[in-house]
């Protein structure tokens, strides 16, 4: 179905056009290739969300939930449908409403319980968030302004105020790209595998799975838009825009607060792939050109601050094995005995 969609349309009729007057030079707006490039993403995520079935809840998201509060559900619903015709079922609908909700309360109850005694090793982040204490429903900076739109632009100026010295950029042109340059598919799948299908995807909420379901089907298309942000010199509006999601930090006295917050921004899946191929070339040219200091130990694969320690003090680095020799020895005189 998606190949059906990405192939290009063959008209009906031959059409004879004069190639001699096409103008091949390199030359054009960049405001004309932010456009295509924008128009050509924004096609592919349409075909495939065309295509793509609304999820349905998993069996996982309520699994304390029983059929007999499905019918309790039901007859609230139809009870309290009723009692808005008919004033004498009120006392009624009351009731229903009370058992029902009573009956979730109860359920939810036990499958704490019983998911809190039969807790494993591994299951111990989930315990952690049932038996802490929740907050309740917070606003940050309280509810002094008077629309959304007002709160939401003064958490824009408290978390994101404006840069006082903001950095000239050079403007967009066209680099035609060498061979060495140019990105293959096999960047891109280098890339797409490090990628988790479970993260978090930005406002457009295409996951990395979608993309590789692309890379997969034809290995052409990301290449070709990477391939384009690079020989413009562009990085696109869309790409630029994030989701910011709001977390109350733990312990805070005042959660009206904007300072008890912390904003974390969920960006565009297709940026952040780009963002790793170009980091990934980066990290070769540094290191092949001796950039990197010695005692670089972040933003690098393989090189963090364990590592370090242990190419500096010989101590650390053969204090593991001298730990997995005396049980080998132990092992031994287990055996003899």
């Amino acid at each position: 179905m998606i190949e059906d969609e990405l192939k290009v349309p063959i008209g009906n009729k031959r059409e004879n056009r004069n190639y001699t007057l096409f103008k091949w030079t390199k030359e054009g707006d960049p405001e004309d290739a932010i456009e295509d490039f924008e128009h050509n993403l924004s096609l592919l995520i349409y075909t495939i969300k065309k295509h793509a079935p609304v999820k349905r809840p998993c069996k996982w998201s309520k699994s304390w939930w029983t059929p007999e509060l499905t019918q309790l559900g039901k007859d609230f619903t139809f009870k309290t449908r009723k009692a808005k015709e008919d004033p004498e079922v009120v006392d009624d609908a009351k009731h229903a409403k009370k058992k029902y909700q009573n009956e979730v309360k109860k359920a939810r109850a036990i499958h704490r319980r019983t998911f809190l005694e039969n807790a494993k090793k591994n299951d111990m982040w989930t315990p952690h968030q049932f038996m802490k204490k929740r907050l309740g429903s917070t606003v940050p900076g309280g509810h002094n302004y008077p629309c959304a739109a007002s709160l939401n632009l003064a958490i824009m100026q408290y978390f994101f105020p404006p840069n006082p010295n903001p950095v000239d950029m050079e403007p967009p042109r066209y680099i035609e790209l060498e061979e060495r340059d140019i990105v293959d598919a096999s960047e891109v799948a280098q890339a797409l595998c490090n990628c988790s299908n479970t993260s978090a995807p930005g406002p457009d909420q295409v996951p990395y799975g979608v993309w590789k379901g692309i890379h997969s089907v034809n290995h052409y298309i990301i290449p070709a838009l990477i391939n384009h942000m690079l020989r413009w010199s562009i990085h696109p509006p869309s790409l630029k825009d994030s989701l910011g999601i709001l977390l109350p930090k733990p312990s805070k006295g005042d959660y009206d607060a904007f300072a008890s917050y912390r904003v974390i921004a969920l960006m565009q899946t297709f940026s952040k792939i780009a963002e790793r191929i170009i980091n990934q070339r980066l990290i070769k040219f540094a290191k092949a050109n001796g950039l990197y200091s010695i005692r670089q130990t972040g933003s690098l694969p393989q090189c963090v601050t364990g590592v370090l320690c242990r190419k500096t003090d010989p101590r650390i680095a053969t204090a593991p094995k001298t730990q997995s020799r005396s049980k080998d020895q132990n092992k031994d005189k287990n055996n003899s005995k």
